[in-house]
């Protein structure tokens, strides 16, 4: 079965639909718990079943990500400081 519940209510678009959903087993308990190395999956095989909406991804993380730094950057950079009341005070 593949409903694809879990993808789409993901807030964080961390779970992707696999190819290989055959997992069945005959071992009722051990056999059917699955720990996340198991299920953990490179960026690489993304690309390999999915590839047009791998790169879109991709593509859409880079731009936050140097959306973030030059954000990050803009903070960090130093502030002109402000002129003293006397001077404002003495041009009107």
């Amino acid at each position: 079965m593949s409903c694809q519940s879990c993808v789409e209510v993901c807030p964080f678009e961390a779970i992707k639909m696999d190819t290989e959903y055959e997992l069945s087993t005959t071992d009722r308990f051990g056999g059917l718990m699955v720990n996340r190395q198991q299920l953990s999956r490179s960026n690489a095989y993304y690309h390999k079943i999915h590839p047009t909406e791998a790169a879109e991804v991709d593509a859409r993380l880079a731009a936050e990500k140097s959306k973030a730094e030059a954000k990050a950057k803009a903070a960090a950079a130093p502030k002109p400081s402000p002129q003293p009341a006397i001077v404002a005070a003495a041009t009107q």
